[in-house]
């Protein structure tokens, strides 16, 4: 029984020789208790090298007969074999049992998180936004019941960029909020500026009320302000952002063009198609028909290059409109359904009887002048991808052990490169939130169902 009770642990399926590296027994061994739980009904027969519990209440039984110390024994075993592996399934189940060994000691609450930060990394590669704020929530979880002196902020940056990303609007808000806190009391000018910029929202003027704006706009300023003079993709990002909203509030135009210039300038693509972004939402008016044009459709050739398909497909949609305000004779083509679907297929919007169901319409729809109603967006996935832009979390430390095939470590090296990521720990001094995205290629593999943080035993 006990060969069966550990084998509960490692959840409703798993193979002979996992069960026989974490019960410390002969595969033969396995083998003869696998038959004696088919025949009690307790299994049901499945491949010849593998055991799959009948039902899901009677491995969680077995698993909870286990005492506190062989549990927790029994999950640091599991963690550290599933650890020595690769693929998506592999990080995911080293995590899960990772987290619920934690409790043993200090090295097994490290390898909690950093097996966290690793399954984090490889969902949000598979743009699995809602899994990669799950595992990151796991890690913040870690380091406050083990009181690990980690710092919080890159986490909290990356769980909220994670979240915003899966179209929780209002989640992300409320965990930028957080990060920021967390940002102003670590002194991390670079998450302070992440967290500020994530507050704004994608529209101008999408805050609630006028006192949330004019903080928000304060809080940026200073964030602004702390800014290393190594951060110039950022930096223009804020500009960018700070310049349109005194100007859709009534300031000047010109700190919105030069912004845009500097935007130019450095050649960062995302900072670049953001700014753009910025500008076409202060384009108001007749006199700058013309050039709301030409700003949506640069706007549409910056953000493809720099694989951003949420501001590619706003891009599409402000030319559409642009173009028939102009009456611009061709506009009508821009709606060609194949379009649409080229255009919300790339980006994971949704299709209603032929046309894309984005942000705008999810959210109940921003107006013309940018506002919206920061609803949630379910199941909307905005898949935010490219090397200027980093999202969730860098591989755990150097000499990892997990062998994520050669993509996966060109994406982990490239990541650390970019990022800067230097020994153990956790943090991020470099343009995007913590990790890195890269574009999705043909035929890559899809993210595994089902392989959530809880999809494996106890």
């Amino acid at each position: 029984m006990s060969v069966l009770t550990r084998a509960a642990v490692l959840g409703t399926e798993s193979t002979v020789e996992e069960i026989a590296a974490i019960a410390g027994v002969s595969a033969r061994a396995v083998l003869s208790v696998v038959a004696e739980a088919v025949h009690a009904e307790l299994a049901e027969p499945a491949a010849a090298d593998r055991l799959r519990f009948a039902h899901d209440l009677v491995r969680e039984a077995l698993a909870n007969s286990l005492p506190a110390g062989d549990l927790l024994e029994t999950h640091a075993k599991a963690a550290a074999l599933f650890a020595a592996g690769s693929g998506p399934e592999r990080l995911a189940r080293c995590a899960h049992h990772a987290v619920r060994a934690a409790a043993r000691g200090r090295a097994d609450a490290r390898l909690a998180v950093d097996s966290c930060l690793r399954a984090a990394a490889d969902a949000d590669y598979a743009s699995g936004y809602e899994r990669a704020a799950t595992w990151l929530g796991q890690a913040l979880e870690v380091l406050d019941r083990t009181g690990m002196t980690d710092p919080r902020a890159p986490l909290l940056t990356a769980r909220a960029e994670a979240l915003r990303a899966a179209g929780q609007l209002s989640a992300a808000r409320a965990a930028f909020e957080l990060a920021g806190a967390a940002a102003q009391d670590e002194r991390d000018a670079v998450m302070l500026g992440r967290a500020a910029l994530g507050l704004g929202g994608v529209w101008i003027n999408e805050t609630v009320t006028a006192l949330d704006g004019e903080r928000i706009l304060a809080l940026q300023r200073s964030a602004l302000e702390r800014l290393p003079a190594r951060e110039a993709a950022l930096r223009v990002r804020l500009q960018s952002r700070i310049a349109a909203v005194e100007c859709y509030a009534g300031g000047p135009d010109e700190p919105v063009r030069l912004a845009l210039a500097r935007a130019r300038e450095i050649g960062d693509r995302d900072a670049l198609g953001e700014a753009l972004s910025m500008r076409h939402h202060t384009l108001m008016g007749p006199a700058a028909a013309v050039e709301r044009v030409a700003v949506a459709r640069e706007l549409v050739e910056v953000a493809t290059a720099a694989g951003n398909d949420v501001l590619v497909l706003y891009g599409r949609c402000w030319a559409t409109i642009d173009a028939f305000l102009v009456t611009d004779p061709d506009a009508e083509r821009a709606l060609d359904p194949a379009d649409s679907v080229r255009s919300a297929g790339a980006s994971g919007h949704r299709l209603r009887g032929g046309r894309t169901r984005s942000h705008v319409d999810a959210a109940g729809g921003p107006d013309r002048r940018g506002r919206g109603t920061g609803a949630d967006l379910p199941g909307v996935r905005a898949r935010r991808r490219g090397p200027g832009r980093a999202r969730v979390v860098r591989h755990a430390v150097a000499g990892d052990p997990v062998d994520a095939g050669p993509r996966r470590r060109a994406h982990r090296a490239g990541r650390e490169a970019a990022l800067g990521f230097a020994g153990p720990g956790f943090g991020v001094h470099g343009d995007g939130v913590v990790g890195a995205r890269r574009r999705r290629r043909p035929g890559r593999r899809a993210a595994v169902p089902g392989h959530g943080p809880t999809a494996w035993g106890r």
